[in-house]
């Protein structure tokens, strides 16, 4: 599903001795499946403290391995609890994740600490460059997704907004960033004003926010939102489905909008497209270099 995916060697054992010989103070996990064990190993074997940034809402994600949402949930606490236990304590990226693991009862101390993004600057040409190559025709504007292309992305809503667009003449062209389980559906449902752009290298990603000037997106599982923050970071102003891990973050009629329902975010849109000098003050508050409020 993912090209570059990696899983680790089933004898690690080697790797693990070797890193346990070399002595860390403490080591740090990042994902509870195929290294979590590791991890685990080398932190004993070492005597060092083991923590763990927990970094995804798996309530979110019952849909893959469970026909009962209420079951799948309450598989979701007790494996958290499970990989709680053998850590010394948790990061979490956002308060919204660390009041989710304490309603879960986990034993372990739960810190926030939220995950930094790399800031690179972007050549404008190669940014017009990857427009072209988008098909992007002057006076249209690209209403940029950027992650992976599946069910809790909630995509769908993008794609109908696209359409509507579409429909009434609106000088926009929906770009998605990114592959994923659900690509052939959402291409079978998409519009000729869609791009599926296919994933990236993350060292090309800046110059797709480069090329786009609304960042959207309608996820309803986010622990931090990171591509929120790239492309804020960026410049883009954005417009993305309310979550309490955008508070403070994407602060509405400032940086971007928060929507609760299609018709707000499609409001939103219209707004932005209509009002380019309105949209590029926005983008400056984005990447911190100005401060305006706008009402839509």
């Amino acid at each position: 599903i993912y090209p570059g995916a990696r899983l680790r060697t089933p004898d690690a054992a080697a790797a693990v001795r070797a890193l346990a010989a070399w002595g860390p103070d403490v080591v740090h996990s990042q994902c509870e499946f195929s290294t979590f064990p590791l991890a685990k190993r080398i932190a004993r074997a070492c005597g060092a403290p083991l923590l763990h940034t927990y970094h995804t809402v798996y309530e979110d994600y019952t849909h893959y391995f469970s026909p009962s949402r209420r079951w799948g949930r309450a598989a979701v606490r007790a494996f958290t609890r499970h990989i709680a236990a053998g850590c010394d304590a948790l990061i979490a990226p956002t308060a919204k994740v660390a009041r989710l693991l304490e309603s879960y009862g986990v034993a372990c101390p739960v810190h926030t600490l939220p995950t930094g993004i790399d800031i690179a600057r972007v050549d404008p040409a190669a940014a017009a460059a990857l427009r072209a190559r988008w098909g992007v025709q002057p006076g249209q504007a690209v209403l940029l997704y950027v992650g992976r292309l599946a069910q809790e992305k909630n995509i769908g809503e993008l794609l109908a907004l696209a359409q509507r667009l579409g429909a009434q003449g609106a000088a926009a062209k929906l770009v998605l960033v990114g592959d994923g389980p659900q690509r052939a559906r959402l291409q079978a449902q998409a519009g000729p004003q869609v791009v599926f752009a296919g994933m990236a290298a993350p060292s090309f990603v800046p110059v797709c926010y480069a090329a786009g000037d609304i960042f959207l997106s309608a996820s309803t599982s986010e622990t931090q939102g990171l591509t929120y923050l790239e492309a804020l970071a960026a410049g883009r102003p954005a417009v993305c489905r309310a979550d309490p891990c955008l508070q403070d973050v994407i602060v509405d009629g400032v940086n971007g909008w928060q929507y609760r329902t299609p018709e707000e975010l499609e409001r939103h849109v219209r707004a932005l497209l209509a009002d380019e000098p309105a949209r590029r003050a926005m983008g400056r508050c984005a990447a911190g270099k100005g401060l305006a409020v706008w009402s839509a």
